[in-house]
């Protein structure tokens, strides 16, 4: 086993397992603050000479709430650390609690709300608007009140911040739009 040829002992065996298997299952379950502290504990006992940072970054990002996982691995970090800043401005220190136990729907509001922490992305969400709403799109028929084909960087901009390709609105896949689904 790779914990023998480490140099530990059995006891430190068993311990280390066990703490990997805590840290591989390790979810979100209340605020972001709380599974960050709960993570770094369980990461810090490991060593490091026995779980990779790619590993290390991949078990925080699957024990992180669904729609803010979806967020954060969109935005492609390169490290532990990047993710866990990326989560947190995703998230909102102010919001940190209702992020984890947020379970209606996400109204319009809110999605807007999601992305405008900080006044730099306000560039970012007047495009997104755009898109949602087809303001200043290009038609073929000015008359024509179809929706035409996103662009490249409209799609882009889309899959980075997890929006869906179809309605435009929500943190679901195209497949899953409620717009599309038989009720």
């Amino acid at each position: 086993m790779v914990v023998e040829r480490v140099g530990h002992t059995n006891a430190d065996e068993v311990q280390v397992d066990s703490t990997l298997t805590q840290l591989r299952y390790c979810k979100q379950r209340g605020s972001l603050e709380a599974y960050n502290k709960e993570y770094n504990a369980l990461s810090a006992a490991i060593p490091d000479e026995l779980l990779s940072p790619k590993c290390k970054q991949s078990f925080y990002l699957s024990g992180l709430e669904k729609s803010l996982q979806i967020t954060v691995r969109n935005l492609r970090p390169d490290s532990l650390e990047t993710a866990m800043i990326l989560a947190s401005n995703s998230c909102g220190e102010d919001r940190s609690a209702e992020c984890a136990t947020n379970t209606h729907r996400a109204t319009d509001t809110d999605r807007r709300k999601d992305h405008l922490a900080d006044g730099d992305d306000l560039d970012t969400q007047k495009e997104i608007d755009a898109i949602r709403t087809g303001y200043k799109r290009r038609r073929p028929d000015p008359s024509d009140t179809h929706r035409v084909k996103l662009t490249e960087k409209e799609r882009r901009l889309l899959q980075k911040f997890g929006l869906c390709f179809k309605c435009r609105a929500g943190k679901h896949w195209a497949k899953n739009c409620p717009e599309t689904r038989p009720s």
